[in-house]
């Protein structure tokens, strides 16, 4: 009867062995990969931020040059008699795309759609 006991014995102390063992591997090679993956991350965005200041330095996109940037991105369309008529020389217009989408204003977003002038107008020009 003592034998199967020592064969228990030395299966569960072998078992633990080995799981200790795998563990422990397993670990290390997460480690291994974590620092591998931080050292590629790191050395991308290094190059990154190398080439993106190069880009800044050049000139190409300063920061006077944002509202150009601004009206390639977000062209502006302006109101006609055809096109939000109830518009035109509204200080409320905004008339800028996003996304393919034109905000007209932020009271009316799609423009004033009823056929009379609409309430929300105000004059652009200062003088009035």
């Amino acid at each position: 009867m003592e034998d199967w006991q020592k064969e228990l014995t030395n299966l569960v102390e072998n078992l633990t062995k080995d799981a200790t063992f795998f563990v422990q591997e397993v670990t290390e090679g997460f480690e291994e990969l974590t620092q591998e993956l931080q050292n590629i991350l790191v050395n991308d965005l290094d190059v990154f931020w190398q080439e993106f200041m190069g880009f800044i330095d050049t000139g190409i996109y300063p920061p006077e040059n944002s509202e150009f940037l601004d009206d390639f991105l977000n062209p502006r369309v302006e109101p006609s008699a055809d096109y939000h008529p109830a518009c035109r020389g509204c200080s409320n217009y905004h008339g800028k795309i996003y996304s393919q989408q034109l905000l007209v204003c932020g009271i009316h977003p799609y423009g004033w759609t009823a056929d009379e002038s609409c309430p929300d107008w105000q004059s652009a020009s200062s003088d009035i």
